[in-house]
């Protein structure tokens, strides 16, 4: 699979990618692929296109990556960083995780948008720009912009989810 290229837009500020693993790094074609070639597969081995783009995003629009995952409940931040980077991903870009049961009004459901506002209300600026790239649409409506659902089958690895982070914090 092919990547796309990047150009700089200038962004100065802090952004933020908050991100899910599986079905975005840990693709369904690369678990099979390792299974073609090695005779086994492990959730460990990340998809080296959709890493590639991933710290190619960050690195061009100044990203830190909040994992929204539910490997934060499997791992800490430094096995969690310790993972990244063996997978080809700084982990200097790795920065955090986020809260595992956001704060909600009665009676509502907690999603991981909700996580997602929380984080974002303690910790980041206001109007910091951010994506959330997952497999699956659990965001708040008002994130649903700003949300990249990518397929499982080819997670960040498919161009086209490259290009639209990218017009995204081009915006």
């Amino acid at each position: 699979m092919e990547t796309c290229r990047l150009r700089s837009y200038g962004l100065n500020q802090n952004s933020y990618i908050f991100l899910n693993i599986d079905g975005v790094l840990n693709t369904d074609e690369h678990l099979r692929r390792q299974i073609s070639e090695k005779g086994r597969s492990t959730r460990m081995d990340w998809c080296p296109i959709a890493c590639n783009n991933l710290s190619r995003l960050c690195k061009k629009f100044g990203c830190k990556i909040v994992i929204t995952s539910s490997w934060r409940h499997e791992f800490d931040l430094d096995e969690l960083k310790q993972i990244f980077e063996s997978n080809g991903i700084s982990r200097d870009l790795v920065l955090d995780v986020t809260p595992s049961v956001a704060v909600v009004s009665e009676g509502e459901d907690c999603c991981r948008g909700n996580e997602i506002q929380q984080w974002l209300e303690e910790k980041a600026e206001l109007d910091t720009p951010f994506l959330i790239i997952d497999d699956k649409p659990d965001v708040l409506e008002s994130q649903s912009l700003r949300l990249i659902q990518v397929e499982k089958e080819d997670g960040f690895a498919n161009p086209d989810s490259m290009i639209m982070a990218v017009q995204i914090f081009a915006r």
